[in-house]
């Protein structure tokens, strides 16, 4: 596997705005086959597991889980930070 910044290439780093939403995403990021561990309180590293033919096309569809998680919770936030 390619690597890029230290990390595998499928890995991207996470931000959320509140501590306190990271179980939560975790858990709906788990629900959908990703594998996802906490880096620091605010900060989730997700790898999504599937055929990608490059690391944009992982972050696309991480984008879009993502807005996924905020529509049903609209006090949350989270952005892709690499």
């Amino acid at each position: 596997m390619l690597r890029e910044a230290g990390r595998p290439c499928g890995q991207i780093l996470l931000r959320l705005d509140n501590p306190a939403f990271v179980p939560d995403l975790l858990q709906f990021l788990e629900r959908r086959g990703a594998i996802v561990s906490v880096r620091a309180e605010d900060e989730l590293e997700v790898d999504l597991i599937g055929s990608y033919g490059s690391r944009d096309a992982i972050r696309m569809d991480l984008y879009l889980l993502l807005r996924a998680w905020e529509a049903g919770r609209s006090d949350r936030q989270a952005e892709i930070v690499d």
